[in-house]
């Protein structure tokens, strides 16, 4: 994952970042207050006897501020948790958990990839128009499933959907141009025009913002000790927030893919690295210029293009 990258994109992202904060964990807090308040014998009351029972302004003025500083460390808190949080909603987790957890999603992987290849075999047997529109129909529907909603292979399946989405939108770049994003994106992001790193870190911002709504929903069914409602709202907010990761990491997924589609390009000609000349290369030359960007050596020598002569140099 590039969630380390994001995280210093994020901190440049900051115009409403007290507005970003305080909202999830003004939720929670309040979820919480009105817990309080339902196990109390005289309601409103008892909440209204503690605040002025503080006696002095500066007291009352104290405590507001003390309450608000809970709630921007709480938030803050939560941030700060964000990336394990992350990491554990795409299937990332101990020891064999993840392996076991993995194998219903893997044999569904599986049985989608055989249904669409015997769809393939019948498309290639008869033609495209000649088949039923339901069989069209499903052919298109296995088939992006199997682009945007799981990696190329089986064994890379992680057991959550949001993992495998995000893991499809990674290998993508490698799969397609031979460039691993995990070394290759932080190079490229600084190529990208600003638009378009606009649009990209709008929508991580956005996913990361799902993520924090999601485990504020789950501390917030804590509050079930005070009030049993409490665990529907806050699981309803967390099953909310879930399904909401899954749309924008897959908007996040296409322009991730989009990015390297279009200005992979740039990054050639920065490093001045000799440029794939056609398809069936550019998985071979991208490897190569992956394979020196993470280790510093190649196992032929390259002789880097000469921008003042206007044209790229081929592998010697």
């Amino acid at each position: 994952m590039l969630d380390k990258f994001w995280e210093s994109v994020g901190k440049g992202l900051g115009d409403k970042w007290i507005e970003a904060l305080i909202h999830p964990g003004l939720l929670f807090w309040g979820v919480g207050l009105l817990a309080w308040v339902g196990q109390q014998a005289d309601g409103w009351q008892a909440l209204l006897n503690v605040w002025h029972g503080l006696g002095s302004l500066e007291a009352q003025v104290t405590v507001l501020v003390a309450l608000l500083l809970v709630l921007l460390a709480s938030s803050a808190g939560m941030r700060w948790a964000q990336w394990s949080l992350l990491r554990l909603m795409e299937g990332y987790w101990p020891g064999k958990v993840q392996t076991w957890a993995a194998r219903w999603l893997q044999k569904k992987h599986r049985q989608i990839d055989e249904r669409w290849q015997a769809l393939d075999q019948q498309i290639e047997e008869q033609q495209w128009e000649h088949l039923p529109a339901e069989t069209r129909a499903e052919y298109l529907r296995l088939d992006r499933l199997l682009i945007y909603h799981y990696p190329t292979n089986t064994v890379d399946v992680l057991p959550t959907a949001l993992g495998n989405r995000l893991r499809a939108a990674e290998q993508y770049p490698q799969t397609h141009y031979g460039l691993d994003a995990l070394i290759v994106w932080p190079r490229l992001w600084p190529m990208l025009p600003n638009p378009v790193q606009e649009s990209i870190a709008s929508s991580r911002q956005a996913l990361d913002e799902d993520v924090r709504l999601f485990g504020w929903g789950l501390l917030t069914a804590l509050w079930g000790v005070w009030a049993w409602w409490a665990v529907p709202v806050g699981l309803g907010l967390a099953v909310a927030a879930w399904f909401r990761t899954l749309y924008t990491a897959e908007v996040y997924g296409y322009l991730i893919r989009t990015a390297f589609d279009l200005y992979r390009f740039a990054l050639y000609e920065a490093l001045r690295w000799p440029p794939p000349t056609d398809t069936a290369s550019e998985v071979a030359y991208g490897a190569k210029l992956t394979q020196y960007l993470f280790r510093g050596t190649v196992d032929a020598s390259v002789t880097f293009a000469q921008k003042e002569k206007g044209k790229s140099t081929t592998d010697e």
